[in-house]
Formats: structure tokens, C-alpha cells, sequence
């Protein structure tokens, strides 16, 4: 009973209103009535119940994000697909259809407020939200993965330190750290989004698919 108090506020208004009844009658009384008490939702608990619905409704939702890169917060209009458990927070893994047509990971604590909204979205079926993050988040670890050591920008080493093994710090305050990854594209992708705050040291030929793929940008030719 005091589970379904406590976890009741993270799920659809009334998800659990049938067991929690069932509960009752079973005990033949409530335990509230007898001094079981429970600390009321925190605006955390309100933000995961938008999720919850805009994960099952496939509504879109508007977040106040902090953004690391950024040090700051910003607005933005998400798809959720997924809320899960990672291996220190929750994550939203949802697209941002005003920045990139992909899946990203957003952590739950992160979000300073959300609002529900009216328009919905249509979820892609090349999407998998539970293979898109690699496993990493929810365990630390990617199934049949490889490591790679990668330098993080001093500006950005707070962040990556908080999310991932560091090895070494650097006099200057860059870092290195372990970053799992279960292909080589994945790994491309997510560094070259760090636009020069990431660069990867070894293995050789991931740091040779980042290398050439960023070669790559710098040649192809601008929009006209």
C-alpha cells in the first residue's frame, strides 16, 4: 500500500486507483486511516506522470531543459518515446524534431518544468528507444559493446564526469573518460554532436571513422 502511495503520483491520473481498491478490500481497511504516511508528490513526481502520459498518449511535450553544453536552460518541444531507469537517473529518450531527426536521452532531473500538449505525434517504427541508447544508460554497460577513450573539453568535463568513468584529469581541466559504444556510427554520431568538446583517442579505427567523418562535413559543399 505504501508503494502504491508513493509511486502512485509517477503514473497516469488513477493507473493505480483499481489495485490500490482491491488492496483495501482485501485488508478489510486502509492504512492510512491508521497512521501510514506518505510524503505528497514533489514537482519531480508531476513532471514524470507528463511523461508517462505524453509516452502513452504520444502526446508532444514542452520541457525547460538544462542544457550542458549551453549552462543554461532551454525550451524545447519533444516526441517522448520512452521514460526508463538508467544505471544514476531517469531518462526521456524522445526526438527533438527542431533540432535532429533522431532519438536523444534527456535525464528526468534536468527538466525544471513540462506541460502537456494537445498535439500528438506519430511514432516511428525504425525507432527503438531501448536499442538507440546503446543499453548504457540503464546499465553502464552495452551488451557486446567496445570502449573507447575519449578527451572531453575542460568546458565540458563536469558534465561527462557525472555520466561516465573518468580515467585521467588533465592539468588543464579536460578529462578522459570511458565511453561505451556497440557501433562504430553510434560513436561517430554522438561525438561529432559535441562539436569539438569530444575527441576520441583510441580505438584507432574509431578514431579514424571520427576523423574521416568529420573531414567529410568540412568538405561537402555549402547550400547554395
Amino acid at each position: 500500500m505504501a508503494a502504491i502511495d508513493l509511486i502512485g503520483a509517477r503514473f497516469a491520473q488513477g493507473a493505480l486507483a483499481s489495485a490500490r481498491e482491491k488492496i483495501v478490500a482485501a485488508l478489510g481497511h486502509d492504512p492510512v486511516e491508521e497512521g501510514l504516511h506518505v510524503t505528497s508528490p514533489t514537482a519531480e513526481d508531476e513532471i514524470t506522470r507528463l511523461v508517462e502520459t505524453a509516452v502513452h498518449e504520444s502526446r508532444r511535450l514542452k520541457i525547460e531543459y538544462w542544457a550542458a553544453n549551453e549552462d543554461a536552460f532551454s525550451h524545447r518541444v519533444v516526441e517522448p518515446y520512452a521514460l526508463f531507469n538508467g544505471q544514476e537517473a531517469w531518462y526521456v529518450t524522445a526526438v527533438d524534431p527542431s533540432k535532429e531527426d533522431s532519438l536523444r536521452q534527456f535525464r528526468l532531473d534536468r527538466i525544471k518544468s513540462a506541460e502537456l500538449l494537445a498535439q500528438t505525434f506519430e511514432r516511428r517504427e525504425d525507432f527503438d528507444p531501448v536499442a538507440d541508447v546503446g543499453g548504457w544508460p540503464r546499465t553502464g554497460k552495452v551488451e557486446g559493446s567496445r570502449t573507447a577513450h575519449v578527451w572531453i573539453s575542460p568546458g565540458q568535463a563536469r558534465w561527462a564526469s557525472e555520466e561516465r568513468t573518468v580515467l585521467a584529469e588533465l592539468p588543464d581541466g579536460a578529462v578522459i573518460v570511458e565511453w561505451a559504444y556497440k557501433g562504430t556510427a553510434y560513436l561517430v554520431r554522438e561525438v561529432l554532436k559535441e562539436a569539438g568538446d569530444a575527441a576520441v583517442l583510441e580505438p584507432a579505427d574509431a578514431r579514424g571513422a571520427v576523423l574521416a567523418a568529420a573531414e567529410g562535413l568540412l568538405l561537402a559543399p555549402s547550400p547554395s
